[in-house]
């Protein structure tokens, strides 16, 4: 189906949290979506292992001993990463002025504790949907014209409105992924790469 976008070749997924039973049910739950899970108990132990991956999707804890995710996330958007950093904060806080802060330290989503399985597989999709269309981006072997750039303008919007609220209905995630697909298709036709379907 042209819609639906899987994890190519198990892409991994990195799995931030204190709690061992939480990690071993999203482990479980990303397994069953086609990723391979990599967990890490802590923040510290996240930036480790984030160190040899260049381009990854993070769920992280936003409370954690040590370093929680919005630090983690401020220390790795801090870095000079090659590959990109998609980051979803697992919170039980709903406070606008945490969320506030989180999207100012670079945090892309979030998902309210405690965790649905069915929006957990949702933030995957996007995920991997920004993924996908960002290494068709960095494959093209032609420069950047002016009449692309507002296309991929248009794909950091799609992202910045994770960012601010993203819609946890299934009509909502629908509407932005049908507005990713027709930006890529609109991209692929200005840069005369084929289509993906006819």
């Amino acid at each position: 189906m042209p819609n639906e976008v899987s994890a190519p070749d198990k892409e991994v997924v990195i799995l931030v949290d204190d709690n061992a039973l939480f990690l071993k049910l999203l482990s479980k739950w990303a397994e069953d979506a086609g990723y391979r899970p990599l967990i890490a108990h802590s923040g510290e132990e996240a930036l480790a292992l984030l160190q040899d991956i260049p381009s990854a999707t993070v769920f992280s804890d936003g409370l954690m001993p040590g370093m929680g995710g919005t630090e983690l996330c401020q220390a790795l958007r801090a870095q000079q990463r090659s590959g990109l950093l998609y980051f979803v904060l697992l919170t039980a806080d709903e406070d606008p002025d945490a969320f506030k802060t989180a999207i100012q330290s670079g945090v892309d989503d979030f998902l309210t504790k405690p965790i649905r399985r069915d929006l957990f597989s949702a933030r995957l999709l996007v995920a991997a949907r920004i993924h996908s269309t960002m290494r068709q981006v960095h494959a093209c072997s032609c420069s950047v014209s002016p009449e692309v750039m507002p296309y991929l303008q248009a794909l950091e919007i799609l992202q910045r409105q994770l960012e601010v609220h993203f819609p946890e209905s299934e009509s909502g995630i629908q509407a932005i992924l049908s507005r990713m697909d027709e930006t890529v298709r609109n991209l692929k036709l200005l840069l005369g790469t084929p289509s993906d379907h006819s």
